[in-house]
């Protein structure tokens, strides 16, 4: 089971958290002044402690060379946020030692000579740091870490220096977002040292209403600042989208109930579906998920799909390019069609993504 298939009760608004920590090696000099072979090198004897490691939870791991594989390849990884964009363009001699589950990813001398990164459903950044910073230490236990007793953690970017640490929470917001206001609330992140940007789609354009909140601020602040600042944020914009879908689910039942139905009929029955028609319509059936308004007949994890119809995850699944946006778009349906679970005629309680 992957890490996004966790069907808690906490995981509706809150679709998923994760925390980063960016890290390097006292001893060496950042990898983009490294050669080749030194980084190289310094990749191979990474990979090779990590995969000796045992990490106390469980899980078994694989190790990809990320010069090993294509730039498609590299792609989908980035869509399903195992590795930074900047690894699509200094991947050579970077590795990248993931889980089975796709919860841990570590990634080895891309920008930084450390990336560590575990995501979880829901919020749960508690459990997350406890199990980060176990995984920091064992790591840190291979090559002491590049840190100065004023500023902190050295990183590649001044904007991680400090903490190191990047803790994001994906929000399902398809209500609050509708208001005329949000632009402000958005810009309003700012005076937390937070930000709030769509998880899918550039600058402010959103696709499927999800947004990602993440803090700005590493410096002159602790790990644990950084997430109660988060959480407190993350609560109050929680609290407003939960108050909007009661109210509408409320007083205007049969109307969601008719939009949630007519985008699933066209999602499993469409022959071409473009992208972001396809985000928002599954933002619906999410919506309508939660809500109780439709059931599927077995679980169905809503976040799962809006990553796999990704144009490089759809390209890795069926190991096919596509040459046209109508190739692609007709992939995209046939995904569709492939994994959406029929619903349940008589509707039922929900099952949360």
């Amino acid at each position: 089971m992957m890490w996004y298939e966790e069907n808690n009760g906490d995981s509706q608004i809150a679709v998923a958290s994760r925390i980063r920590l960016d890290r390097n090696f006292r001893d060496y000099r950042f990898p983009e002044r490294m050669e080749k072979e030194e980084r190289s090198s310094l990749t191979d004897d990474l990979m090779r402690r990590l995969s000796g490691t045992d990490f106390g939870d469980g899980r078994s791991f694989r190790s990809i060379r990320l010069d090993n594989i294509s730039r498609p390849e590299r792609e989908a990884l980035a869509e399903r946020m195992l590795i930074g964009k900047s690894c699509l363009e200094h991947s050579e001699g970077g590795g990248l030692y993931l889980s089975r589950d796709e919860a841990v990813s570590i990634t080895v001398n891309s920008v930084s000579h450390i990336r560590l990164q575990i995501s979880r459903s829901g919020m749960d950044f508690r459990s997350l740091w406890g199990a980060i910073d176990r995984l920091d230490d064992k790591v840190a236990g291979f090559y002491p870490y590049a840190f100065d007793e004023k500023f902190g953690y050295r990183t590649t970017y001044p904007t991680n220096v400090g903490t190191g640490m990047k803790a994001f929470l994906v929000l399902h917001l398809p209500l609050l977002d509708s208001v005329e206001k949000f632009p402000e609330i958005m810009d309003e992140m700012g005076r937390y040292g937070l930000r709030l940007t769509p998880a899918f789609g550039k600058n402010r354009e959103q696709c499927g209403n999800l947004y990602v909140l993440m803090n700005r601020k590493t410096l002159g602040v602790s790990e644990h600042d950084i997430m109660d600042i988060m959480e407190n944020v993350a609560g109050q914009l929680i609290s407003q989208e939960k108050s909007m879908r009661e109210n509408s689910v409320k007083h205007h039942r049969l109307h969601t109930e008719d939009l949630c139905y007519k985008a699933y009929g066209t999602l499993r029955y469409a022959r071409l579906m473009p992208w972001k028609t396809a985000m928002t319509l599954l933002s619906k059936l999410r919506l309508g998920q939660e809500e109780g308004v439709i059931s599927f007949e077995r679980y169905c994890c809503i976040y799962e799909l809006m990553t796999g119809i990704q144009r490089y995850s759809l390209e890795e699944r069926y190991h096919k390019s596509y040459e046209s946006e109508e190739e692609l778009d007709h992939a995209r349906a046939e995904y569709l069609k492939e994994k959406l679970p029929r619903l349940k005629e008589d509707g039922g309680d929900s099952e949360e993504t």
